[in-house]
């Protein structure tokens, strides 16, 4: 019951705060990551619902990639929005028009393209650092991931200190989408 679990959750939380361990350990209420076997899958069981005690330190976690290669990769992935823009403009279905055109031209239709291409992203991004501060969750920066073919590949966003329960994941999760599609419906309408 998940009113059971919000008590139960109450109650830990504050003997935790009590303890002299506050500053060493957390814990979460949470679905068992475990998935259900096939007969509980067809019964319709509940999941059962665990609690998670985890260190604080999370260095382990996050020391995976360093200040320079985080700043390689988002170089990349602006580098291939730009790409993307430029083939955008250069590739459409009429090559004739750039004929005795010059660069500049070139760049200033590539422009708009790129720059909606940022301003999705960016509008993505703060709809996922809207959802964490709303929940109290601390984030990273975002590093962004290239891809020539769609011009962004998407952002990875690292969670420095995990939500509370799945609604907050989820509202994590699906407002940077939501508020990233809005951003393409208003720059379409426009």
């Amino acid at each position: 019951n998940d009113n059971e679990g919000s008590i139960l959750v109450e109650i830990l939380s504050q003997k935790l705060e009590e303890s002299d361990l506050r500053d060493q350990v957390e814990f979460f209420f949470m679905n068992d990551p475990q998935p259900l076997s096939d007969e509980d899958f067809e019964m319709d069981n509940d999941v059962e619902q665990v609690i998670f005690l985890c260190g604080k330190d999370r260095s382990l976690l996050t020391a995976n990639a360093g200040p320079l290669t985080k700043a390689g990769v988002n170089l990349l992935g602006v580098l291939s929005m730009l790409l993307f823009a430029f083939l955008t403009v250069e590739l459409r279905p009429n090559p004739d028009v750039f004929q005795g055109k010059n660069l500049f031209d070139l760049i200033r239709l590539a422009v708009p393209v790129f720059g909606s291409l940022v301003a999705v992203q960016l509008c993505h991004e703060a709809g996922h650092q809207v959802a964490a501060m709303q929940s109290n969750m601390t984030i990273g920066v975002p590093s962004i991931l290239p891809s020539v073919a769609t011009g962004v590949g998407g952002s990875i966003t690292p969670l420095a200190s995990p939500p509370r329960n799945v609604k907050n994941l989820f509202d994590f999760a699906i407002s940077g989408p939501l508020v990233g599609y809005a951003a393409s419906l208003a720059l379409l309408v426009y």
